[in-house]
């Protein structure tokens, strides 16, 4: 644990964490999965459990969702640019 962390968890002062690891030891992850514990180590993760309240969000991933939509516009805008747009009659500039 870092200087700051340890200073404001003596104080008992307020802290906010945010992760997206899981909040599970180290190895319980598996393989394809690095959790809390791997990356911060059992001591520290321990450390955290004891003076957190853990608040789990879950939802869509909102950058994931724009960048599908992204995806899916980009080829239609495309497509739209290279449709042939109308030619509009030029005006002369005299008042009538």
């Amino acid at each position: 644990m870092g200087l700051p962390e340890r200073l404001r968890y003596n104080d008992k002062r307020t802290t906010i964490i945010t992760t997206n690891y899981p909040a599970l030891a180290p190895g319980v992850g598996g393989l394809r999965e690095e959790t809390l514990g791997d990356r911060v180590g059992e001591r520290m993760r321990s450390r955290l459990m004891e003076m957190c309240n853990q608040v789990e969000m879950t939802g869509k991933d909102f950058r994931q969702t724009a960048l599908r939509a992204r995806l899916v516009s980009e080829p239609m805008q495309e497509a739209q640019k290279a449709q042939p747009r109308p030619q509009l009659a030029k005006v002369s500039g005299r008042k009538v």
